[in-house]
C-alpha cells in the first residue's frame, strides 16, 4: 500500500506542491519578520512620498550620529489621534540612535508631566512635542503649528499648510537640549533702527533655532563676541563716537554683524560708515529693479526680486536643495569696494539678473523700463565679508551685508520662500556657531501639479491618449489572436 502511494505520480506531485507552498509561506513569514525588525530597529523603509518627508539632510544625520546622551521626545496626543507624518519622522529619529526615546503621552491622563513643561508654552495641544534631556532640566516645546508653515491663497484668501518643518524642529530641539553653549542675537536700538517688535517673524525664527534675542540699547557696551551677533537694521540716526569705538572693539575681537540697510536709511552716517569701512563695504543709494522682460527674475513686481544665489558656505544648503528662491524686496545694491584690501574677503551671496538696473527711490515712475542715466546691473544685494586677523585667527570677524529689510522682516518671505533658511545660515556663519549646522529645508506640503503651458503640449497629450494608447492595445490584441489561431 505504501509503495502504491509513492508510485502514484499525481499524489507525489501534489505532495511536492504542498511542501513547496509551505516552504514559500515560511520564507515569506521570515522575510516579513526581518523587514519588520529592520523597520522597527533601523527604520529601513523606502520613503516613496512625493515630498520625501522622512529623508533627512546630511546635517540631521550628523546630529543624530553624534548624539552621546539620552534624549526623550514626548508627543502630547490622545490615543489614536497622533499625526502620522510626525510619528514617522520621530520613528526615524528613534531608529537612528539608541539614546533617543519616543513616548506618546495622553495629556488628560498625565497632568503632572504636562504641567512640568507647560511653562515653556501657554498650551500643549494635540501633536505638541516636548524634547527633553536625561534629567529634564533642559527642554524645548514645539506645538504642531511650530512645525508647519502656513500660507494664504491669494485668490481665495484661505490659509493652507504650505510646508512641514518636522525634521528641522525636532533636530533643533535635540541640539538645544544637549548643548552647553547658547548664542544671542542683539538688535541695536536707539538710533531709529527697525524695532525688534516689528521683526517678530524673524525673532520667532531665531528662537525656534535656539538663538536668544534681545536689544542692544543706546549707550550699552558691546556683548561677548564669542557667543553673539549684532543686527543693525535700517538705522535713521548715526551712532556717537563712543558707540563707534565699542562696536569697533567688538569687531576687532572677532564679533559678527548683520548689516541691513533700506531705502529710508540716510546716505550720510559717518560713524556707521566707519564701521562698514572696516569691512570694506557699503550700500548704494538706489533700489534694484529686475529686468521686466524676464519674468524669472521677479515675483509679482520687478522690485520683488528672485535673487540669483552665489557660491559660499552660507548658500550651500540652498544650492544643494536645487529649487530654493530668495525674495529680495525693495533691495539696495551693495557698493563695490573702491580698492582691494588683503585683509578683507567679500563673496556675493544674492545678486540681481542681467538687464536689472538701479532706480532712484525718490523719483516717481510711470513704468519699470530702465532710464538712460540709471546704472545697469547685475548688482550684489547680499554679501558675506570675512575680515582676516593674520596675527590671531580666533579674532577674525565676519559680517553679512543685506540690502533688503523686508527679506528678513516679512513672514511670507521667511516662510513661503527660502529666506528663513538663508537668514539662519548667514547668522550661524557670522556668529561662528560651530555647532552642527542644521541646513534643513522645509518639506513642501502640496503636490506639484502638471502645468500645460502651450497648445503643442495639449496636442501631444491628446495624441498619446486618443491615438497612441488605443493603437498599442489593438496591436497587442492582434498579436495574441494570431498566436492562438496557430495553436
Amino acid at each position: 500500500m505504501k509503495m502504491k502511494f509513492l508510485s502514484d505520480r499525481r499524489l507525489r506531485y501534489g505532495g511536492y506542491a504542498i511542501i513547496a507552498t509551505v516552504l514559500v509561506i515560511a520564507a515569506l513569514v521570515v522575510v516579513n519578520i526581518a523587514v519588520k525588525a529592520g523597520e522597527d530597529n533601523w527604520a529601513l523603509r523606502w520613503d516613496l512620498s512625493y515630498n520625501s518627508i522622512t529623508k533627512f539632510s546630511d546635517s540631521t544625520k550628523n546630529a543624530l550620529a553624534e548624539l552621546s546622551q539620552p534624549v526623550t521626545y514626548y508627543v502630547m496626543s490622545t490615543p489614536g489621534s497622533e499625526n502620522a507624518q510626525l510619528m514617522e519622522v520621530l520613528d526615524r529619529f528613534r531608529a537612528s540612535n539608541d539614546g533617543i526615546t519616543v513616548k506618546t503621552v495622553d495629556p488628560d491622563k498625565n497632568p503632572g508631566l504636562v504641567n512640568k513643561f507647560r511653562g515653556a508654552s501657554s498650551t500643549l495641544g494635540n501633536s505638541t512635542v516636548v524634547v527633553a534631556n536625561a534629567d529634564e532640566t533642559r527642554f524645548k516645546v514645539y506645538t504642531y503649528y511650530d512645525m508647519i508653515n502656513i500660507s494664504t491663497d491669494q485668490s481665495t484668501g484661505q490659509a493652507y499648510i504650505s510646508s512641514y518643518k518636522f525634521e528641522q524642529s525636532l533636530a533643533q530641539g535635540l541640539l538645544y537640549v544637549t548643548s552647553d553653549k547658547s548664542f544671542t542675537a542683539y538688535f541695536m536700538d536707539g538710533h531709529g533702527e527697525t524695532a525688534i517688535t516689528s521683526l517678530s517673524a524673524l525673532t520667532t525664527l531665531l528662537n525656534d533655532n535656539n538663538y536668544d534675542t534681545t536689544t542692544l540699547p543706546l549707550g550699552a557696551d558691546a556683548p561677548d563676541p564669542s557667543s553673539s551677533v549684532i543686527f543693525i537694521v535700517s538705522p535713521q540716526r548715526d551712532i556717537d563716537d563712543q558707540a563707534r569705538e565699542s562696536l569697533m572693539n567688538y569687531a576687532q575681537s572677532g564679533g559678527g554683524f548683520i548689516f541691513v540697510w533700506s531705502v529710508t536709511t540716510p546716505a550720510t552716517l559717518p560713524n556707521f560708515q566707519a564701521l562698514l569701512d572696516y569691512y570694506n563695504t557699503g550700500f548704494e543709494n538706489g533700489v534694484v529693479v529686475a529686468n521686466i522682460d524676464d519674468a524669472s527674475q521677479y515675483y509679482y513686481s520687478p522690485i520683488y526680486l528672485l535673487a540669483a544665489i552665489g557660491e559660499h558656505d552660507v548658500t550651500q544648503p540652498l544650492t544643494d536643495a536645487g529649487s530654493a528662491y530668495i525674495l529680495a524686496m525693495q533691495s539696495l545694491a551693495i557698493k563695490p569696494p573702491e580698492m582691494v584690501k588683503n585683509e578683507v574677503s567679500i563673496t556675493p551671496l544674492l545678486s540681481s539678473g542681467a538687464g536689472s538696473f538701479l532706480a532712484d527711490p525718490n523719483v516717481e515712475r510711470s513704468d519699470w523700463k530702465r532710464g538712460a542715466d540709471e546704472p545697469a546691473g547685475p548688482f550684489d544685494m547680499a554679501t558675506a565679508i570675512l575680515r582676516h586677523n593674520f596675527a590671531d585667527s580666533t579674532k577674525e570677524s565676519r559680517a553679512i551685508a543685506l540690502g533688503s529689510v523686508s527679506a528678513l522682516a516679512s513672514s511670507e518671505a521667511l516662510n513661503l520662500f527660502s529666506n528663513g533658511e538663508f537668514i539662519m545660515s548667514a547668522l550661524k556663519w557670522a556668529a561662528k556657531d560651530d555647532a552642527v549646522n542644521l541646513s534643513v529645508m522645509s518639506k513642501q506640503a502640496a503636490r506639484s501639479q502638471l502645468q500645460i503651458t502651450s497648445q503643442s503640449e495639449i496636442y501631444l497629450l491628446a495624441g498619446l491618449s486618443i491615438l497612441l494608447l488605443p493603437l498599442i492595445t489593438l496591436v497587442a490584441a492582434l498579436v495574441v489572436t494570431l498566436r492562438r489561431r496557430h495553436l
